[in-house]
């Protein structure tokens, strides 16, 4: 997310600068007391954005599972058509299998997809326990 859309976000949903810093600004909610370092590069997690309106745990996890589901399904619906294409080129070393084996493809795209969601649910858990405040650097 970009610093501007970032700071249009925060202020639609009523935060509002607290202060300056040397390498953040600090906004805060006033609904909940929560402040939040934006840095001053142009790209920014969204996450960021979501801690000071009052995210939990449960839906910053969601989020990145959810973009991360998103990538695994691109990636593996991909690999699967190319796959399919590069079997009958692989038929000499394919012992056993015919090319183009829905069984071989279902068991290796399942296995590509468990690595894919455990591999995003652990940074994303992560993710959600960050309190950005915290893990920027200070002012």
């Amino acid at each position: 997310m970009k610093r501007r859309d970032l700071l249009r976000h925060l202020e639609e949903h009523g935060c509002h600068l607290h202060r300056e810093g040397a390498n953040h600004s600090i906004y805060r909610n006033p609904a909940n007391g929560r402040c939040a370092a934006v840095p001053r590069h142009s790209e920014g997690k969204e996450t960021v954005a979501r801690t000071p309106l009052g995210a939990d745990r449960r839906s910053i996890v969601t989020m990145v599972m959810r973009e991360a589901v998103t990538l695994v399904g691109i990636g593996l619906a991909l690999g699967v058509v190319l796959a399919a294409i590069a079997s009958t080129t692989a038929k000499a070393i394919l012992f056993g299998l015919t090319p183009g084996d829905p069984t071989v493809l279902t068991v290796a795209a399942g296995v590509l997809a468990l690595v894919g969601l455990v591999a995003s649910y652990l940074p994303a858990r992560r993710a959600g326990r960050l309190d950005p405040t915290r893990v920027l650097p200070g002012d």
